[in-house]
């Protein structure tokens, strides 16, 4: 039995250039609905956006000119290490009602990008406490000694420091010339 409605009709240039596609749309409109909807923290004192997915040319600019249309902006930081943005609104509403129209289908400079709720940031008292353990009792550093990770522990006595081949120019084809020397 031939197919009826829009697939009926489908024509298949339309859809090798992705022209006019009914499939593609049925595609797209399932994979709309299967997305999870970004629901804000309960603390309403986080007004930021987490921005992934960034193309390393993306400056502050285009995330700014993307986010500027739905509130004041307080600011907006583009790590490009991590290809990642954080936007942070001056108003809770203005940061509700970029995460709700932006999150599907949010594209800067052609790439598309996800979003997701900034977390709330540790205060600066509970960073340093978050630092590494304390070692195992009896290994406290001696009195005058400041110690800084444990590349600071110095070897035991009698440990021979250890050779790799490549730390000898010779082996790597060096040649030393003893008949010209620097004065």
């Amino acid at each position: 039995m031939p197919p009826t409605g829009e697939l009926a009709n489908q024509n298949i240039k339309d859809r090798y250039f992705g022209k006019n596609d009914p499939v593609a749309k049925k595609m797209m409109r399932m994979a709309n609905e299967r997305t999870t909807p970004l629901v804000p923290p309960a603390d309403k004192t986080i007004r930021t956006l987490w921005v992934g997915g960034l193309d390393t040319k993306t400056s502050e600019a285009d995330v700014r000119q993307k986010f500027s249309s739905f509130g004041e902006l307080a600011s907006v930081r583009v790590i490009g290490g991590k290809n990642c943005a954080f936007v942070t609104y001056t108003t809770r509403k203005g940061a509700e009602d970029a995460a709700s129209k932006l999150q599907t289908g949010l594209s800067i400079n052609g790439s598309r990008c996800k979003l997701a709720w900034g977390k709330k940031q540790a205060s600066k008292k509970e960073a340093k406490t978050r630092g590494a353990p304390p070692g195992p009792p009896g290994m406290a550093a001696p009195p005058g000694m400041k110690m800084k990770g444990p590349a600071a522990v110095p070897p035991p006595p009698g440990m021979r420091k250890t050779y790799y081949p490549s730390m000898d120019p010779a082996n790597m084809g060096a040649r030393f010339d003893t008949t010209h020397q620097e004065n």
